[in-house]
């Protein structure tokens, strides 16, 4: 036993040990949940909670049976996490194939494959969105 007490002296050579500070961790910037928690909700009678399963419902329709508006909606709320997924857009005039990114005052955003510049479609000339894939 004395022999581990004499082991338990402080060393007689000293090595110069530098201070690091721990490297910042990298975090995920994006955060997602399917079904957001309100405290209003918690608290809601049977009824309200019918009419918001009925709302989620409605929300949920099959892509080809969106009007024009709602394509256009769905795509500009895509999280900027997600991957674009590329369309023809066919107009009166023209088709265009590339990224709807979003509307502005009765305009569609279009980035086009081609030519990777954002072009400007009125909505009202826009007669069909079919999706291409990625």
């Amino acid at each position: 036993m004395s022999s581990i007490k004499s082991n338990n002296q402080e060393p007689k050579l000293y090595l110069h040990q530098p201070k690091l500070t721990k490297p910042d961790r990298k975090m995920q910037s994006f955060y997602h949940a399917k079904h957001p928690l309100n405290d209003s909700d918690e608290m809601s009678t049977e009824d309200h909670g019918e009419e918001i399963v009925e709302d989620r419902s409605s929300s949920k329709k099959r892509f080809k049976d969106m009007t024009i508006l709602e394509k256009i909606e769905h795509f500009s709320r895509i999280p900027s996490y997600l991957p674009r997924v590329r369309c023809e857009i066919i107009t009166e005039r023209k088709k265009y194939y590339g990224y709807i990114l979003g509307s502005k005052s009765n305009m569609a955003l279009v980035q086009t494959v081609s030519k990777e510049e954002e072009i400007s479609v009125p909505i009202e000339q826009i007669t069909e969105i079919n999706l291409i894939g990625f």
